[in-house]
């Protein structure tokens, strides 16, 4: 494990790094934040891969910049598509919008291939919330990676 929290593991054919969130038990992780870093223009597709997997039929909201969600794919999954970041506010913007959706989702995409060094702080954001989050990360030099996180 790393010195940022995050423990790397091989999965199929992409990397996956545990980042624990807070306090845990050890007999009970339940993943809190997935991570998926990388410069494929097409994330969305591993995103709803992941998101199948834990969906329990109730609500998932996807957040990111204007005209930066790709719409046609998730009115197909009938998401609702929050268009309310700003590149040059991403914390405020996501606290707020936390803050106004409490409760109402069973996970949140932040869907803004925000840059590496604001993993620490989106996730100290998102820490005491108890939906699950999955943040894309771009990152020039991999493709695509997933990071699950806890």
């Amino acid at each position: 494990m790393n010195n940022a929290g995050h423990k790397e593991v091989p999965v199929d054919d992409h990397t996956v790094s545990l980042c624990h969130i807070g306090k845990y038990d050890e007999n009970e992780e339940q993943v809190q934040m997935i991570i998926i870093k990388g410069n494929n223009p097409r994330k969305i597709n591993k995103i709803w891969e992941l998101v199948k997997k834990e969906h329990t039929g109730k609500k998932i909201a996807i957040i990111g910049y204007p005209g930066g969600i790709p719409h046609n794919f998730i009115r197909a999954k009938q998401m609702p598509a929050y268009e309310t970041m700003t590149k040059h506010n991403i914390l405020d913007d996501l606290t707020r919008f936390l803050k106004e959706t409490k409760d109402r989702f069973e996970a949140i995409i932040l869907y803004i291939d925000c840059e590496s060094h604001l993993i620490d702080s989106i996730t100290e954001t998102t820490k005491s919330y108890k939906e699950k989050f999955i943040l894309t990360v771009y990152d020039e030099k991999v493709y695509e990676q997933v990071v699950d996180g806890e």
